[in-house]
């Protein structure tokens, strides 16, 4: 089993490097794109370099409660897009191979008692939200 500790710090350095090529390439355009970056950045920093359970909680939040559903409602970025329905499909994929969140899992904090207590079942939001995205890449990549 590959640690999921090595795969949090793959993905979210990949995600700031990706999110670094794509402003300087001008892929990141508009100023919800701007905002999109900065969080996904911010985060990303946060799930690498901090240890205090606060922090964590804050960057788990913005990565998966205000993040991915940003993208999905508010970008018509195909490329913002088509990079949370690949990050979607990891998530769930890890969730199964790991048997639970691996930001849960290597990370302790609140974030999960407190979807418990506001009764959010991400194993039902992340499909839906993989719906919505791909089916926002499909429509954007056919009128572009």
């Amino acid at each position: 089993m590959i640690s999921p500790k090595l795969v949090l710090k793959f993905c979210f350095s990949l995600f700031i490097l990706i999110m670094i090529i794509w402003w300087k390439l001008g892929i990141i355009k508009s100023y919800t794109d701007y905002l999109l970056a900065f969080i996904a950045i911010i985060s990303s920093l946060i799930n690498l370099f901090s240890k205090k359970n606060f922090l964590l909680d804050l960057a788990h939040f913005l990565y998966c409660g205000l993040y991915l559903v940003s993208v999905v409602i508010f970008s018509n970025n195909k490329y913002f897009l088509l990079l949370n329905t690949v990050m979607l499909f990891s998530i769930i994929y890890s969730r199964y191979y790991y048997g639970r969140c691996s930001l849960n899992r290597e990370k302790t904090g609140n974030f999960e008692s407190l979807n418990k207590n506001m009764k959010l079942d991400w194993n039902l939001i992340f499909p839906f939200l993989i719906i919505l995205s791909a089916g926002k890449v499909v429509v954007l990549f056919e009128n572009s």
